[in-house]
């Protein structure tokens, strides 16, 4: 998963993040990440009756090094911030 990092601090490559900090950072578009659910996690999902936040969660849990991060020029003049997360 890539992260657009947007907090006051960098982590580094091969440090491990909460979950929280991606799935409550307003850049996940809900009904977009759910679309991309497949059936497997549909049906786990359901059957422990998870939110969809928990449910990332669960998934934040198991993903959660960051495996590299880039850097772009953006048109402001800064720097815009990814991370990937495995």
């Amino acid at each position: 998963m890539w992260v657009d990092w947007d907090f006051p601090y960098m982590p580094r490559t091969g440090e491990y993040v909460n979950g929280w900090i991606w799935i409550e950072s307003e850049h996940l578009n809900m009904s977009e990440v759910e679309d991309l659910i497949t059936e497997e996690g549909k049906a786990f999902r359901k059957k422990r009756k998870l939110t969809m936040k928990s449910f990332l969660y669960e998934i934040g849990i198991e993903n959660n090094q960051i495996g590299s991060l880039c850097y772009y020029k953006n048109d402001r003049g800064g720097l815009d911030i990814h991370l990937h997360i495995s």
